[in-house]
């Protein structure tokens, strides 16, 4: 998807959006594509506040292209607060009963599944 919009993920983007969606993953109402959807374009609107902050200094064609993982570090997953102020550990869910992470935030061996990888997304 971030190739159909002409964005491109900086090498620390791509590695903070698979933190990103294995955190996200591992709390409440999470849809899927359709939470994955939400997040890119969310992550859109911060790099152009991000660039708008800049105005100052003149951008190029990469700088409107490019997602950093600053851009995605903003977003609630990673300052541990759901939008019901709802607070979520950094290692996975609160929930005991939860098994999408072991109590190591690794994915467990039930939900290690090849037809979900978030590393896949960036490949081309």
């Amino acid at each position: 998807m971030p190739q159909k919009s002409q964005y491109d993920f900086s090498e620390s983007a791509k590695q903070t959006f698979v933190d990103y969606i294995q955190r996200r993953i591992a709390q409440p109402n999470f849809a899927n594509a359709r939470s994955i959807r939400n997040a890119l374009e969310r992550i859109q609107l911060r790099q152009a506040n991000r660039l708008f902050a800049r105005m100052d200094t003149p951008l190029n064609q990469a700088d409107l292209m490019t997602i950093e993982a600053e851009d995605i570090l903003a977003s609630r997953v990673f300052t541990g607060e759901n939008a019901a102020g709802k607070s979520y550990s950094s290692s996975g869910s609160e929930d005991p009963n939860n098994d999408v992470l072991n109590y190591d935030g690794e994915p467990s061996e039930d939900f290690k599944s090849p037809l979900f990888n978030p590393r896949n997304l960036f490949v081309r």
